[in-house]
């Protein structure tokens, strides 16, 4: 069975101002239940369970093939932020969180295993569908080793692949892991802090005082900059929706997070920044890392609308490589 799908495409000859919108020209097939059902049985499951960029493009290629239906990405980008001041909890290093000791900070068995075995992602995407005009995120293989709170059970809340969710279902589980990396973090650095006041109070020697101030200062700028300073001993992270990868790759140190949706034929966030600043930026700009403000320019945003209409179909090398990820 097949499914009608729409899809519209255009590229006005004015000059741009502003980063295409990943979005833009683009309809997902909008399904019925028995529809959907349909195709979500059909779905492969059997994948090494490596690369989930791989494990998105290799579904959302053949719900194509086989359905004709025009499904969507959802991405999740991790900032700088994010990466430096939780995945690494500011610069513990793999040995400090393989052997982190979270009683020593209050935090449960479980927050501690977190840590201990939390892994430091740029991004991380999935399929999603336009079902009955509601977006419902296929997350078939990801299961993510903590629970969120008393409302959710181990069994069910993050393991995604036991019950499809919405899009801020899915964000919400993906920032769960910042959330237990924020609290350990502020409890760190406030540790830290009643340290070196315990020190400051115990000696008299004016250049060991004024060291010790020093480093007092800057800890108590870091528990302001990321918000630890208050009564709050928990965060609710929320990611920004980010339209282009300008918005991502200018809020890397501001943001902890942004999330993006997209036609499903971009493949990684190489095709998401070729489409924002066109695929010739300067041999020394790496793709796979943020671009810096200086080519937030005109010029680059023009060639990245060029780009957008060139990456309308599925690239035959980029799906090659996705099936390297099936078992």
């Amino acid at each position: 069975m097949k499914f009608a799908l729409t899809m519209l495409l255009g590229l006005s000859t004015s000059a741009y101002c502003t980063p295409v919108s990943f979005m833009d020209d683009y309809r997902l097939t909008n399904l019925t239940t028995d529809q959907f059902q349909e195709v979500s049985d059909s779905i492969r499951t059997s994948f090494r369970g490596k690369d989930f960029y791989r494990i998105s493009h290799v579904v959302a290629y053949e719900m194509h093939e086989n359905f004709e239906i025009n499904s969507g990405k959802i991405f999740i980008h991790f900032t700088n932020k994010w990466n430096r001041e939780l995945d690494e909890l500011g610069n513990l290093g793999r040995f400090g969180q393989r052997y982190f000791n979270g009683e020593r900070y209050g935090l449960t068995e479980d927050e501690t295993n977190a840590i201990r075995h939390n892994l430091t992602w740029d991004y991380h995407v999935a399929p999603f569908l336009l079902v009955n005009n509601e977006e419902v995120v296929l997350e078939r293989n990801l299961q993510l080793p903590y629970n969120l709170q008393p409302n959710y059970t181990p069994e069910e809340a993050f393991e995604l692949s036991l019950k499809d969710s919405s899009i801020q279902e899915w964000v919400e589980a993906l920032t769960v892991r910042g959330e237990i990396l924020w609290k350990a973090r502020r409890r760190m650095l406030l540790r830290r802090k009643e340290g070196l006041l315990s020190e400051i109070e115990g000696t008299n020697r004016p250049r060991i005082r004024r060291t010790l101030r020093a480093r007092l200062v800057q800890t108590e700028n870091m528990l302001e900059r990321l918000g630890m300073n208050g009564s709050n001993e928990t965060i609710d992270i929320r990611c920004r929706e980010a339209t282009n990868m300008a918005m991502v790759d200018a809020g890397q140190e501001t943001e902890w997070c942004f999330y993006s949706k997209t036609p499903m034929y971009y493949y990684n966030q190489i095709d998401l920044r070729e489409v924002t600043y066109g695929a010739d930026l300067p041999s020394e700009i790496r793709y796979v890392l943020p671009v810096p403000r200086s080519f937030h320019t005109d010029e680059y945003f023009e060639a990245g609308h060029v780009e957008k209409v060139l990456k309308s179909r599925f690239d035959e090398a980029e799906v090659r490589s996705a099936y390297r990820e099936v078992r």
